[in-house]
């Protein structure tokens, strides 16, 4: 790969696309999808906070933080806005079956974790939630199509490598950021890449969405300070695609943006429950304004 592009990048194009994106130009399908990985990430983070795993990680990182701004569902405590996005969507792997989520919710949750954790720490308005969950996923589903099928033939887990550049443009969009910071925080998360697809159990699923979640969140946050990353973090000749999988299609990062949405075509499809108070909470975030009512429901779901 070569690192002379003429005219604006596709990483450039991607950063763009997700600052400027706004809620009117959602169609019913991509809040739906939003709001989906919202109540699935909390959903799953009620099911699995009390698991053991969970507890290790908990004692380790909540001694870190000093100010309280992210919920921890089950826990009944707040954290640091990286530590919380990290508990949450560590919970959220823990199935009861003992089996891994499928990798399009586990990218899911490692998006949805981020923007929620930010959200909640900067009370920001509940329709630009929605909005940065839709900009994450569409991000990460873009990168895990440019990556291609080698990226996890060579036993990349894509939760950290696609799922953590779209934690960092969820974070980034939720919050409202400039295009440029869009853009350094899509290189600061894409230089942490990593998560490789071996051993078994819950522990190794957790700390790799819980470590992405939160590198999307510090990658946001080291952005809006004015670093600047590399401006070519993806098709670069030594970026994310090219050190990560074999005969990747950079020209897939920004091809048709907003006229196909990535997102949708790689949405899970594994049961999501529509019709529990959980669901509904979310669902009616963009009119009741209320993701304090979102994150009680879970708590309510973690107490049984």
């Amino acid at each position: 790969m070569s690192d002379v592009v003429e005219g604006p990048s596709p990483s450039s194009l991607l950063a763009t696309f997700s600052a400027n994106l706004t809620y009117g130009e959602l169609s019913s399908g991509l809040v739906e999808l939003a709001v989906e990985a919202i109540a699935e990430l909390l959903r799953g983070a009620a099911d699995g906070w009390d698991d053991e795993v969970l507890g290790q990680l908990f004692e380790v990182v909540s001694p870190l933080n000093s100010t309280p701004e992210a919920s921890v569902v089950g826990r009944r405590v707040q954290l640091g806005a990286g530590y919380g996005a990290l508990l949450n969507a560590a919970a959220a792997q823990v199935t009861l079956s003992g089996g891994a989520r499928s990798v399009e919710r586990q990218i899911s949750d490692v998006v949805a974790a981020a923007a929620i954790a930010v959200a909640e720490s900067a009370d920001v308005e509940p329709a630009d939630l929605l909005v940065g969950v839709v900009a994450g996923l569409e991000a990460a589903a873009r990168i895990a199509d440019a990556l291609g099928e080698r990226h996890s033939e060579r036993g990349w887990r894509v939760a950290g490598t696609a799922g953590r550049v779209g934690a960092a443009v969820a974070a980034c969009r939720t919050l409202g950021r400039s295009s440029e910071n869009h853009l350094a925080a899509m290189a600061f998360a894409a230089t942490q890449a990593a998560g490789f697809a071996i051993g078994s159990g819950v522990s190794v699923p957790a700390l790799v969405a819980g470590r992405a979640a939160n590198d999307g969140v510090e990658a946001a946050v080291v952005a809006a300070v004015g670093l600047i990353g590399d401006p070519l973090p993806l098709e670069g000749r030594r970026g994310l695609l090219a050190l990560v999988s074999e005969g990747a299609d950079a020209a897939k990062l920004a091809s048709e943006l907003g006229r196909i949405w990535r997102a949708e075509l790689a949405a899970p499809n594994d049961g999501t429950a529509h019709a529990d108070a959980l669901y509904e909470a979310a669902f009616h975030l963009s009119d009741s304004g209320d993701l304090a009512a979102v994150l009680s429901e879970a708590e309510l779901l973690a107490d049984h």
